[in-house]
């Protein structure tokens, strides 16, 4: 395992292993999105941000932690996710599945 030392020399510690981002280049770029988004928000006092994927964990931790280390005072945006794959149309339902919906809408 990598090991770095700290600047006096005196201690050392494991490197950080990254699982989800091993490249450095990828986690910058998820930084910089993460950044754009956080400022964007901020700067036109967006109240809520939906993201509609199905994989957007990691901008939405970079918006988070990005925002709380940045302005740890200010309020930060409400994340809402939605996830495309979840919407069908009425005629693609199977009969039990609209029964279902039908009572829960009643």
């Amino acid at each position: 395992m990598e090991r770095l030392t700290n600047p006096y020399g005196l201690q050392e510690k494991p490197a950080p292993k990254y699982e989800f981002f091993p490249y450095a280049d990828e986690r910058q770029e998820v930084f910089e999105y993460s950044k754009k988004i956080a400022e964007y928000l901020r700067e036109e006092k967006v109240p809520n941000l939906v993201i509609i994927d199905r994989s957007s964990r990691p901008l939405y931790i970079g918006v988070r932690e990005y925002l709380k280390a940045k302005y740890p005072d200010e309020d930060i945006a409400n994340v809402y996710f939605m996830n495309p794959k979840g919407f069908k149309a009425r005629e693609d339902l199977k009969p039990k599945k609209l029964t279902i919906l039908r009572m829960i809408a009643s």
